[in-house]
């Protein structure tokens, strides 16, 4: 039984007590950017979370640490970036602006330097943990042990490649599973030892066969009911996983690179928090599938992209916004008659997000 039917029973509770809802009567489209990687995923904190108990620091660069964030963050805390052996001023002030009492280093000293620790402990005066296994696979089932205690269900992703493990967080989070690492064709040692102790009655892979083997589903079955969600690229992944758990209900969505993964990351606690999944797009097209999947959804209220120009182009905006409405005979914006006003990113005039506005909406008239 997939997500849609075991959601079916609900969903007709809800339609019996509750009177249809109408579409959304406005369109908010807000872009979170920054000068770099770094600063982006502030300016995500400030917004999704200017206040918060403990967050997640790992190295912009090394997605293999980082794939284990959403394990921790369950939505309740941000991720944030540092360099090997710096942290910015920017990042060591959103920690402190945030009141943590807890900072998750996710990687060892190579990744993460004890200097970098020590500023943050200087800073903030907050429990520093740092949760390191000998490689991503080892980080991800002790992350899993520590942080799961109970779970009729887990989410397999491959550990290779980042962007099933961050596409599928919002089905792992409707369903309250872990996302669980795993070779293309194998499962390492320690991660079957934590999946066997679990008593799972439920597998849910995210990707294709390219990712995850026939073969390893196979192996998988053996312990569990074992489902595949994949599309025939990331992007249509993406919009697979969104109509496996939203159908056409959803009122937020969230838009990320699926060429990098430092915009996907941070974006992924705010899917667990919104309740809301995270769409693919390459930075100059977005599948027309997913605009499809997107005017379909009447309900729609939120879009919010992550990352500057140089990661979702203005046409990949433009694209979006065009999804959801159509124009009316004197020129005003509609959607099956109702007019909606859409709150768009004003433009950059150059290729490069300016540091001065890092969250900018502004209203299209």
């Amino acid at each position: 039984m997939n997500l849609k039917k075991k959601l079916l029973v609900a969903a007709l509770a809800t339609a019996m007590v509750f009177p249809t809802v109408s579409m959304a009567s406005k369109l908010n489209v807000q872009r979170y950017s920054g000068s770099s990687r770094v600063e982006t995923a502030v300016n995500v904190s400030k917004d999704q979370f200017s206040s918060a108990k403990s967050a997640i620091l790992v190295n912009q660069l090394a997605f293999p640490d980082a794939l284990s964030a959403t394990v921790l963050s369950k939505g309740t805390m941000p991720v944030l970036f540092s360099e090997a052996n710096n942290i910015s001023a920017d990042t060591l002030n959103q920690l402190k602006s945030m009141g943590v009492e807890n900072v998750y280093v996710l990687g060892g000293e190579k990744s993460v330097s004890n200097a970098v620790v020590n500023s943050v402990k200087s800073a903030t005066n907050a429990k520093v943990v740092r949760i390191n296994g000998a490689d991503r696979y080892k980080t991800n089932a002790q992350t899993i042990k520590d942080n799961v205690k109970q779970t009729s269900e887990v989410v397999i992703a491959s550990g290779e490649i980042y962007v099933d493990a961050l596409y599928g967080v919002s089905y792992a989070n409707k369903v309250n599973a872990p996302v669980m690492l795993v070779q293309k064709n194998n499962i390492p040692a320690e991660t079957l030892k934590v999946l066997k102790s679990m008593n799972v009655t439920r597998i849910t892979i995210i990707g294709g066969e390219k990712t995850i083997t026939p073969k390893l589903e196979k192996e998988l079955s053996e312990i569990a009911v074992v489902d595949r969600i994949a599309g025939s690229n990331r992007y249509e992944g993406s919009l697979k996983v969104a109509k496996e758990v939203y159908g056409d209900k959803l009122q937020t969505a969230l838009v990320a690179s699926g060429e990098n993964f430092a915009d996907a990351l941070v974006a992924a606690p705010v899917s667990q928090k919104l309740d809301a999944p995270i769409l693919l797009a390459s930075k100059n097209s977005v599948e027309s599938s997913i605009v499809s999947y997107l005017r379909d959804n009447k309900e729609l209220a939120n879009i919010k992209v992550f990352g500057g120009v140089n990661a979702i182009g203005s046409k990949v905006l433009k694209d979006l916004e065009n999804s959801y409405y159509t124009v009316g005979e004197n020129g005003e914006k509609v959607i099956d008659g109702g007019t909606i006003i859409v709150e768009k990113v004003k433009n950059n005039s150059t290729d490069k997000p300016t540091a001065t506005t890092p969250v900018e909406t502004g209203t299209q008239k």
